[in-house]
């Protein structure tokens, strides 16, 4: 391991003394934002609160995951198992991962089986991604379920020339990745292909992971308004799952597959009107074996939609769409189970002058268990353009369906085998709620953004009312039996505020910050709701050095909630960064970089009762010719 580190340094070193006059000139495309709206937008004249992660920030972040990419954004909460591989969900504004939509390129890789998205299952490598938007807030008037806490889209790069990439990482424990890719965009015709394989040791008994990952892209541009574009992600892993801390002699193992595939048709015709099609397929398996036996999930869902983007004059724009899809679920849990939904979707975005933008839109479900929903959203900003002062505020509703896993399942009883069993271990029974409601959500919205040159500062204020809430509860608590059962245990209030700010201290340094307050309560009982972050401090300092080097130290303090009695649950982390930008000659280039994690070796947990790693250090080069 050591020497292997040492490779890394000597490569780093080399880089650092690469010619600087043969550089490669990059292009910089417009940002835009399409998760919001489902059409383009500047991200100055979105209605709500969105956070966009590019290619080239990511780049200079050395991020290896998907976790890595989101977790340091405003109202995100990773909740992480710990060891690479195992379960890491993401929750926005305390709304917890079955809450939360997560989209491959518009396509929807949440899981029928519980409505949740393992992010580190994602089928694409981190260097196809293009950029990262978070939509935060109820998006349920385009997306419909899950979408209560807001959206992660992760859209993969579109090749703009013949290029082809290798990238080798080496870490602590074991840990080693290494990536292909090649592809080309120089002519009507476009396509990328990449792999990765990733293993990794653990630093906990069975903790060891081994995943394979590919994705592609293939398009032609028919003509200069015709686009045809198809997808095609998998990924396949196996990992051990080591159980809570102070577990003994575990041996559970779990394997995941997912495939995601789609195809899709846009036209553009000359008086402003677009077309766009596509269908898509999100298949997994699912397989867990542990003490008490084996179970096998299989889902996939099939989806088509179509939409049209009307531009009627220069200030209004109308979007027009409309779904279907076919949820599929065998489970030996839950049975095999088949669900179908119609929706249809309306927006209009209107432009009054360049200050004010208004958008209002509406959806309606129709779906063959939980009936029909209708979820509105109104939003609205305002710029003031001499001091560069935007306003936003929306109001939204949205639901959450119950999932399989609540309306099914089946009476079962976990136990702890004889050589494991102490005193105070428990009989868990869990059994599913066939009377469940949709759980509904109305959450107001209203913020303010300030430039400062080249710095910025952005508060936004939040407050969501859920009816019908979906919990697992224990139903006849003793000191022997736990009896979990779903219900809908009536109202919830989470209210809370985010402050970020981008402050350049230097043209070469800049602090990023952010701070999230949540307050949520269960109106039943008058008690906060555990388990949801309280307080988050995140924080990423960034040198640049000679234009080609980035040192950054990223820090997280994070408070959570805890049932009553229960000791305090929080935890700080920091973690540093070296990115060399390699710009060796016109025919490569590419990145080194060298990260250490959890600086101060510190214990903490970010899921509780699962420890996070000890210090770890990793290295890798990518070079793109």
């Amino acid at each position: 391991m050591k020497k292997a580190l040492i490779v890394v340094l000597v490569l780093f070193c080399a880089g650092s003394a690469g010619p600087a006059g043969a550089q490669q000139a990059d292009v910089k495309l417009k940002e835009v934002v399409v998760t919001a709206t489902k059409t383009e937008k500047d991200p100055k004249d979105v209605t709500q609160s969105v956070t966009v992660i590019t290619a080239e920030e990511i780049k200079k972040s050395g991020a290896t995951t998907l976790t890595e990419v989101v977790e340091r954004s405003t109202g995100v909460a990773i909740t992480n198992y710990g060891p690479a591989g195992s379960l890491n969900t993401v929750r926005i504004r305390g709304a917890d991962y079955s809450r939360v939509l997560i989209l491959l390129d518009g396509i929807r890789l949440n899981s029928p089986r519980d409505l949740g998205f393992d992010l580190s299952a994602l089928p694409v490598s981190v260097d196809m991604i293009e950029r990262v938007e978070i939509v935060r807030g109820p998006a349920s008037a385009l997306y419909g379920s899950e979408a209560v806490g807001g959206v992660v889209n992760i859209i993969t790069k579109k090749p703009g020339k013949n290029e082809s990439l290798i990238a080798g990482t080496i870490g602590s424990h074991g840990y080693d990745a290494t990536t292909l890719g090649f592809g080309n965009g120089t002519g009507a015709a476009y396509y990328h292909l990449e792999g990765t394989r990733t293993t990794y040791d653990g630093y906990r008994p069975n903790s060891d992971l081994e995943q394979w990952t590919y994705g592609g892209k293939v398009g032609v541009n028919m003509t200069d308004r015709v686009n045809l574009e198809v997808i095609g992600n998998y990924t396949n892993k196996e990992n051990g799952v080591p159980g809570p801390k102070n577990s003994v002699g575990v041996t559970d193992r779990q394997w995941d597959r997912i495939f995601v595939t789609g195809a899709g048709l846009t036209m553009k015709a000359k008086d402003g009107l677009t077309f766009k099609v596509r269908a898509s397929r999100t298949d997994e398996k699912l397989q867990y074996r542990s003490a008490f036996g084996f179970s096998v999930h299989k889902t996939y869902t099939d989806t088509a939609e179509g939409q049209a983007d009307f531009l009627l004059g220069s200030w209004n724009a109308l979007t027009l769409g409309y779904e279907i899809r076919r949820d599929h679920l065998d489970s030996t849990d839950t049975g095999k189970h088949v669900s179908d939904l119609k929706a249809f979707f309306l927006q209009d975005e209107i432009s009054l002058g360049e200050s004010f933008i208004v958008v209002a839109g509406v959806r309606k479900d129709d779906h063959s268990q939980y009936g029909e929903q209708t979820s509105p959203k109104f939003s609205g900003r305002y710029l003031n353009k001499r001091a560069g002062t935007i306003f936003r505020a929306s109001y939204g509703e949205s639901f959450r369906s119950p999932t399989p896993n609540d309306i099914f399942s089946p009476f079962m009883s976990s136990f702890c085998p004889a050589p494991f069993c102490g005193p105070t271990d428990m009989t868990f029974e869990t059994v599913g709620n066939p009377n469940l409601k949709p759980e509904t959500s109305k959450e107001y919205e209203g913020g303010i953004e300030q430039p400062f040159g080249t710095s910025k500062v952005k508060f936004t204020g939040f407050s969501r009312k859920a009816t019908n809430m979906i919990v697992w509860l224990k139903t006849t608590p003793t000191t022997t039996l736990e009896h979990w059962q779903p219900e809908n245990i009536g109202n919830a209030t989470v209210r809370g505020y985010e402050a970020e700010a981008t402050i350049a201290l230097a043209s070469t340094a800049r602090v990023d910050v952010n701070y999230t307050y949540t307050n949520p309560v269960d109106e039943s009982t008058g008690k906060k709701i555990p388990f949801i972050p309280r307080t988050q401090w995140k924080g990423v300092l960034s040198i640049d050095v000679e234009k080609k080097t980035t040192i950054s130290l990223e820090g997280r303090a994070v408070e959570n909630y805890v049932n009553p009695g229960e000791p305090a649950w929080k935890y700080s982390v920091l973690d540093a960064k070296i990115v060399e930008r390699m710009e060796g000659s016109s025919k490569y280039a590419g990145e080194m970089f060298i990260a250490l994690t959890n600086v101060y070796d510190r214990k903490y947990e970010v899921a509780q009762n699962y420890p996070m790693p000890p210090r770890e250090v990793r290295g890798g080069v990518t070079v793109r010719f």
